[in-house]
């Protein structure tokens, strides 16, 4: 199917035309509303992308490029992915919303997200442009001012419909450009019990930061919910005010929404194996607890892992104040990035790293905790740990440029042995 025009394009996107090629020819399309990609359909551009001297992409050839702008304040994401949907050689730009606008708009350029209990989706971003200036937000929808969102969801609380209990999203994002102004230009979460999000990341230049979790109360809670990232060759590196390159947790209490009775996250697993990425110019490298309560009005949170794998990663902050790392087992918090607070996070959460040729800023500061936040050891909970495999030798003698280094109390190997 050929598209010419903006007119054509909400009937070429229409659910009859599921499994179908669906090209744009190059040019501009005005977008004023929501748009969603049919099951098993392709939705191609013109545009041919240009990569630099690593090999990371760097734009559209001018005059090739097919541009959807959106040109209407609605809320919702600008494309919505289906099953077996793919998105190819497009150049997607959000509507700038003045600070006072009266009707802003709110949403995402792109989701992968559940539909219903047990959905199953599985989509792609290839050679594309994405970018979202608005601020980041909160709707009854969920996340808004990202550039790519992969949910499973809760969408209306405690109230019908259901969350999506057992529902597995898969994205594979492939040579594209993704730039959001304060949002994340990847977030990805389990907002239902049971979920599984699995998402590849390749080749990318992602300007704006990484959010991801196995699990955050919506603010139901969730369960036994996973989440895994393979992120191999890409660069990441700031557009806007992005303060952190990667935050990254276990599980997490919901940071909104603090008028309703916010329940815990137990059993939930996020899983990082990052391969030759860049992560640069961010005032913090990676930030990631296994288990991060937000308010002491929200519950505990217990049995939860952050599986951090960095091979060959390279991370280089800048500005005051700077960390390359800063992992924590549990974190307490006030509220969102307002400090700590003295109650417990919860209990046995676990920080689990492996890093091998990794590179970092030099002399940082670094932070390295089994927990954070209470200063009254009677609210540090039980068993959360911040681990790194192997010996601390063998972890100086393999990565660099990490000052200060962690301490030997926080490696599975000492140095009489095995402790584990």
């Amino acid at each position: 199917m050929i598209v010419r025009n903006a007119a054509e394009l909400p009937g070429a996107l229409r659910p009859g035309n599921a499994g179908r090629r669906i090209e744009l020819a190059a040019g501009e399309y005005a977008v004023d509303r929501p748009l969603v990609v049919p099951d098993g359909a392709t939705l191609v551009g013109a545009g041919e992308m240009r990569f630099d001297g690593d090999g990371l992409p760097a734009g559209f050839t001018p005059g090739t490029s097919t541009t959807l702008r959106v040109t209407a304040a609605f809320d919702g994401s600008v494309l919505t992915l289906g099953n077996g949907s793919r998105l190819e050689r497009l150049r997607v730009l959000d509507l700038e919303s003045p600070p006072l606008a009266p009707v802003p708009r709110r949403g995402n350029v792109a989701k992968a997200a559940s539909r219903a209990p047990g959905d199953r989706i599985d989509a792609s971003i290839v050679e594309c442009e994405l970018v979202n200036p608005n601020p980041v937000g909160f709707t009854d929808e969920g996340p808004a001012g990202h550039g790519v969102l992969v949910l499973t969801l809760n969408p209306r609380f405690d109230a019908p419909p259901a969350a999506h209990a057992g529902a597995q999203i898969k994205l594979s994002l492939q040579r594209s450009i993704v730039r959001t102004d304060t949002g994340a230009t990847l977030f990805a979460n389990n907002f239902a019990a049971g979920g599984k999000v699995d998402v590849l990341i390749e080749g990318n230049r992602l300007e704006g930061h990484l959010i991801a979790s196995g699990g955050t109360s919506r603010p139901e809670a969730v369960r036994e919910s996973v989440t895994h990232l393979t992120s191999r060759s890409n660069l990441y590196r700031p557009s806007g005010s992005h303060q952190h390159g990667w935050l990254i947790m276990g599980a997490s209490s919901s940071p909104h929404y603090e008028e309703l009775p916010r329940q815990g996250a137990q059993g939930n697993l996020l899983r990082i194996d990052s391969t030759d990425d860049r992560i640069e110019a961010f005032r913090v490298g990676i930030q990631g607890s296994a288990a991060r309560r937000v308010g002491a009005d929200s519950q505990r949170l217990n049995d939860n892992r952050l599986q951090l794998n960095l091979e060959r990663t390279r991370i280089l902050t800048d500005g005051h104040g700077a960390a390359d790392l800063r992992l924590r087992g549990a974190l307490s918090e006030i509220e969102q990035e307002e400090g700590p607070m003295d109650f417990a996070a919860g209990d046995r959460n676990e920080l689990r790293v492996t890093m091998i040729g990794v590179s970092g800023s030099g002399t940082r500061d670094n932070v390295y905790a089994d927990v954070e936040g209470p200063s009254d050891p009677g609210n540090a909970g039980t068993g959360n740990r911040l681990l790194f495999q192997g010996s601390r030798q063998a972890w100086l003698d393999s990565n660099g440029a990490l000052d200060p280094a962690p301490p030997e109390r926080y490696f599975s190997v000492g140095s009489a042995g095995h402790r584990e």
